[in-house]
């Protein structure tokens, strides 16, 4: 027996439970495959460009800033690491981020802002010894953003997920 090319598509589409995926859920892989690209393009290209350009960026008009071991230091290839993970986390909390604001938790976006800003004070104000560790905070900021926000984004998709088995059972729609 033969097999149409649509119900050949919709059996490639279904889960394990024999529920097609939702829209927003393609939505959601198609979106985290977009950030995983722009976060990875903008981790290779910021070396790159520091590396390049990097003391070209630095120098101005005044010798100080051109001639200044610490601002060098900043554009060394020894601080790209920390500069490069947090520009490899950043596109991610940013989907996060607007994935709360699309489920409405306004409440708790902002609970969370207050806490990461919180913690980048306070990583700035005992961590930076030297004006170099400047990125290391950064890239900590952003990992207390990122696991800030999964919490949160977690949480609202538990109680969707909950509710739509609710809707479901009782025969209706979301």
């Amino acid at each position: 027996q033969e097999l149409s090319s649509s119900s050949l598509t919709t059996r490639t589409r279904t889960n394990q439970r024999g529920q097609q995926p939702s829209l927003y859920n393609r939505l959601w892989q198609r979106l985290l495959i977009v950030t995983t690209v722009v976060g990875f393009l903008n981790s290779q290209l910021s070396q790159v460009i520091l590396s390049l350009f990097g003391r070209y960026l630095m120098a101005g008009d005044s010798g100080v800033v051109r001639n200044s071991p610490t601002l060098l230091s900043m554009v060394a290839p020894a601080s790209f690491g920390y500069l490069r993970l947090a520009l490899l986390v950043h596109p991610f909390v940013l989907l996060l981020e607007g994935s709360i604001l699309s489920f409405g938790q306004i409440r708790a976006l902002l609970v969370c802002y207050g806490l990461t800003i919180s913690v980048l004070g306070a990583l700035l104000q005992w961590t930076c010894s030297t004006f170099d560790h400047i990125w290391r905070s950064l890239f900590w900021f952003q990992a207390f953003r990122f696991v800030c926000f999964a919490m949160v984004r977690l949480t609202a998709s538990t109680k969707t997920a909950s509710n739509e088995d609710v809707t479901m059972e009782s025969g209706g729609e979301l």
